[in-house]
């Protein structure tokens, strides 16, 4: 029986996780970055969403 190192273990896990990022990281700069809202949620929106979770 050979032994199995953690890094054997995760490292096809990384490779999803790289890959998940780069092509997330790619559509968020093809949508444009610097778009406005894509940022944060418009005021009444959050405003909503806290009086939601406050009572």
């Amino acid at each position: 029986m050979t032994e199995v190192s953690v890094y054997q273990i995760v490292r096809p896990f990384a490779w999803i996780a790289a890959t998940a990022f780069a092509v997330g990281f790619a559509g968020y700069v093809a949508i444009g970055h610097d778009q406005p809202g894509l940022a944060q949620a418009p005021a009444p929106a959050m405003a909503a969403a806290a009086a939601g979770q406050a009572g």
